[in-house]
């Protein structure tokens, strides 16, 4: 039987790097997505020692330039046949406005946009899947955020991370709804992983409240390894879980997400605005 392959992004640490861990146990080829190739090779590294024979491919992917993530997306098509999961994991949290290579604020640009383009360039090798899966890792920070376009390209005056964050994650969770609405051949369903002591919160991109608060917080949240459960139930359930598009909570329960999330009106609109945006910045979508 042909190997199956999984594409994980932010595989470098955290929900990603455990996610592709026990997919490498089952047998999956994983393609690591991590922005820094010296983080990448470690992380493949200690796959490889954790399980033996593991076919592993550790690639640069920067989800905040527009150039990095076509080069990734060529040469993973390059590298495979086809690809059978793709875990859209990568996430950054910030307090302080920073805007991506393509000028979009950073987070909607990490979290949402980037793996938006992501998702687009590899349709072709996922359809090549018998049963090819994209899995988006949101959050329930998704409940208390509102879509504003023009904030994806501004600060619009006094910047608040936590609301660009919260904005972030429903444009994730719209994204899943309105990708398996268009898409029905293949499966893409959205999540809450719980709150997990990652190291999402980066000493960079923070102003020293956010980073006090996140240190004497972390104590009480999920490991990584359990925080990367829901993913790996969704990316394996045999069978798929139906309807297509659901959004599950860190349980593996599906779950009704906020009334902004099931809007289909928003969700055609958002892929619309996000498909345009890209052309903008010279993407061939």
């Amino acid at each position: 039987m042909e190997e199956k392959t999984a594409c994980i992004t932010g595989a470098g640490s955290g929900i990603g790097f455990h996610t592709a861990l026990e997919l490498a146990r089952q047998g999956y080829r994983v393609i690591l997505g991590i922005r820094n190739a010296e983080k990448a090779a470690i992380s493949a590294n200690e796959i490889r020692k954790a399980v033996p024979g593991a076919s592993v491919l550790p690639m640069t992917l920067d989800l905040s330039s527009r150039v990095s993530i076509e080069a990734f997306a060529a040469e993973l098509s390059a590298s495979v046949p086809s690809l059978d999961i793709l875990v859209n994991n990568a996430g950054q949290m910030c307090s302080t406005y920073k805007t991506t290579a393509d000028g979009f604020e950073l987070q909607i640009g990490v979290n949402y946009l980037g793996h938006f383009l992501l998702t687009r360039l590899l349709h072709g090798h996922l359809k090549k899947s018998p049963e090819g899966r994209v899995i988006v890792v949101s959050s329930s920070a998704h409940y208390g955020g509102k879509i504003d376009f023009e904030r994806f390209r501004s600060d619009k005056g006094k910047y608040r991370g936590m609301p660009a964050y919260a904005q972030s994650k429903l444009a994730k969770v719209l994204f899943a709804r309105e990708f398996a609405r268009r898409h029905p051949e293949l499966r893409c369903y959205s999540l809450h992983p719980g709150v997990v002591a990652s190291d999402i919160v980066r000493g960079e991109n923070q102003g020293l409240l956010m980073t006090i608060g996140w240190a004497l917080f972390k104590p009480f949240t999920f490991s990584p390894r359990r925080g990367a459960k829901t993913s790996l139930y969704l990316a394996t359930a045999s069978p798929p879980p139906e309807p297509n598009g659901q959004y599950f909570d860190e349980h593996q329960h599906p779950m009704r997400p906020s009334r902004l999330a099931q809007d289909p009106e928003l969700a055609r609109e958002l892929w619309e605005v996000s498909e345009r945006l890209w052309r903008e910045a010279g993407a061939k979508i």
